[in-house]
């Protein structure tokens, strides 16, 4: 049973930019239900969908950039799915529910994930970069 946490606190650890990722993308939902009201739902999208998530996107992916992991050409894809998702579990959500008719996501939403996708990418292209440049001077030094 030890190893089999010890393996899980290994995998938590080692992707720990994306466990944070996934944790304000959570939090960011629960807010949405709890807290907001009324007119306060443009400034939450703002902020949210277009300032907070690419941020973070970026953050996150420069983090993972930085190191060797496997999740790391996953990253701007599971980025930009968890930014459509958001806008689904929010405000798609809301109107479907305040309609009372239930249909499938709009393929409009797909262009939202573009806004994590691409600050994503940027990140994870200037994290390897990075990780190019420390790795060559660490070899001219030998």
């Amino acid at each position: 049973m030890k190893e089999k946490i010890d393996k899980v606190l290994d995998f938590l650890y080692d992707n720990l930019g994306m466990v944070i990722y996934v944790a304000a993308w959570i939090a960011m939902i629960w807010f949405f239900w709890a807290k907001v009201s009324g007119s306060d739902g443009f400034a939450y999208g703002l902020f949210t969908l277009y300032l907070i998530f690419p941020f973070c996107s970026f953050a996150v992916a420069l983090y993972h950039g930085l190191g060797e992991r496997k999740i790391k050409f996953y990253l701007p894809l599971i980025c930009g799915l968890l930014e459509m998702m958001i806008q689904f579990c929010t405000f798609d959500l809301a109107n479907r529910l305040s309609v009372g008719k239930w249909t499938l996501p709009d393929w409009s939403d797909l262009q939202l994930a573009l806004y994590s996708l691409i600050p994503a990418l940027f990140g994870l292209g200037i994290g390897s970069l990075v990780r190019y440049i420390r790795k060559t001077a660490a070899v001219k030094k030998k």
